[in-house]
């Protein structure tokens, strides 16, 4: 996926990055003659950042492929002046004496020095070609494969334009991305929030992947998407690339000639974000578990068969109170709950199809789920008095729901458009 995304990338900046791609294959030609660069890498952040490093192919391999810069820290290599590649930052990493570990973001071959390898999604990655058409560097910070940290790119010294930002200016985030990700797309370690990553790697649909009926800069629309994850990405770091086939303004371009460069991780610097605001005084009790008996028929929200497997049909049946019909709701934030099954705490309420399936009359399973779970398993309790709630679905808007206020036992649920009727009321009682 993530080579898919590059491609696809270097295709929705036509000419420009065509001309950057011809300078790569070329790049040796020229970076005889071309003066030899800076790179200094700034820690601003609150926590060591273990640098991540790439050329392209038949590039130099920066301090070969990586470092560990702490908090405050400073260090720098460098380039021949016809290099091409990448680097990003690796969070929560941990290394033996000969350099093999893990990463929480952005690991490369669980080792210290990547050699080679490029970091795994999600990861921030500043790009650059040097010395491309008519001697000009390339460079852009790209968020089309995720977010971990802030990253400032700045040429220095550095001739600006006033009439055009573009011309040696400085891509950077204005916030930390991390505070306002959607649950759906945080990734957690440890029950930290370690990154944000892309829609196309939550959901993986072709109209989030910018593929298939939506692989062209026509047809891949965020605007059109059910949630325009890329404006969100957008606000946060408003020069910075956030989707496949983004505008060509990320692209920075500078012809000084041969500047250096300062890449700052966390440039506002590395203060937490703020706290998660208080749970919503929606009457949910955290750690309880509930029966869910519809108003309209007195039948409860049932396992069917007390079966634990991924697919199973969550259906109506007679209220018995046994561990198959009890629920807890665990917060993923923004007032929406994953609904756990007590006799498969492991399972989830979820609507068939995934993320993408917001059409009135998608089943609800359960299915396996790790906090918070994917969007179309996660729901918002909105009370409707006397402890009778209706469950919207955080992906549609639409509400679970007993199909035609059917009384019959075992027909499975649905997600149904929010109308009010008693087959969307659900009493939820304590045990």
């Amino acid at each position: 996926m993530h080579a898919m995304v590059r491609a696809a990338r270097a295709e929705a900046r036509g000419g420009l990055v065509l001309l950057c791609s011809l300078a790569a294959l070329v790049g040796r030609e020229r970076a005889a003659g071309a003066q030899s660069r800076t790179f200094t890498f700034v820690n601003r952040c609150s926590e060591t950042v273990w640098v991540g490093a790439l050329g392209n192919p038949g590039k130099t391999i920066p301090n070969n492929g990586g470092w560990r810069l702490d908090p405050g820290a400073s260090s720098s290599v460098g380039l021949p002046g016809g290099w091409a590649g990448r680097f990003w930052g690796r969070r929560g990493c941990s290394f033996d004496g000969n350099g093999n570990g893990t990463c929480a973001t952005g690991d490369c071959g669980n080792r210290l020095q990547c050699g080679g390898a490029g970091g795994v999604p999600p990861t921030s990655l500043a790009e650059f070609t040097l010395n491309g058409s008519n001697n000009t560097d390339f460079y852009d910070v790209s968020l089309v494969d995720g977010y971990d940290f802030a990253i400032s790119v700045q040429p220095v010294p550095a001739n600006t334009s006033p009439g055009n930002p573009y011309q040696c200016g400085t891509p950077t985030c204005t916030n930390d991305l991390l505070a306002t990700c959607p649950e759906e797309l945080k990734k957690r370690v440890g029950g930290r929030v370690v990154a944000c990553r892309s829609a196309c790697e939550a959901f993986n649909t072709d109209y989030y992947c910018c593929r298939g009926a939506y692989g062209t800069p026509q047809t891949c629309q965020p605007s059109q998407w059910p949630v325009n994850y890329a404006a969100i990405f957008k606000r946060a770091c408003p020069t910075q690339y956030s989707y496949a086939y983004d505008d060509q303004l990320s692209t920075f371009v500078c012809n000084n000639p041969n500047p250096n460069y300062t890449i700052t991780f966390c440039p506002s610097g590395g203060a937490p974000p703020p706290p998660p605001p208080p749970p919503p005084d929606d009457g949910i009790q955290p750690g309880a578990w509930y029966t869910m008996t519809n108003q309209g028929n007195g039948l409860c929200v049932d396992d069917s068969g007390n079966r634990q497997v991924d697919g199973n049909p969550v259906v109506q049946w007679t209220c018995h109170n046994q561990e198959n019909q009890q629920w807890q709701f665990v917060a993923t934030g923004g007032g929406y709950y994953g609904v756990i099954s007590r006799r498969a705490p492991w399972q989830t309420l979820d609507v068939t199809g995934g993320a993408g399936a917001t059409g009135d009359g998608a089943k609800i399973q359960l299915w396996g789920w790790g906090p918070p779970g994917g969007a179309n398993q996660q729901w918002k309790p909105v009370s409707l008095g006397g402890g009778r709630y209706k469950l919207i679905a955080r992906h549609s808007g639409k509400c679970l729901d007993v199909p035609g206020q059917t009384t019959e036992l075992g027909v499975q649920l649905q997600q149904w458009t929010c109308n009010g009727t008693v087959a969307q009321s659900f009493q939820l009682t304590r045990r």
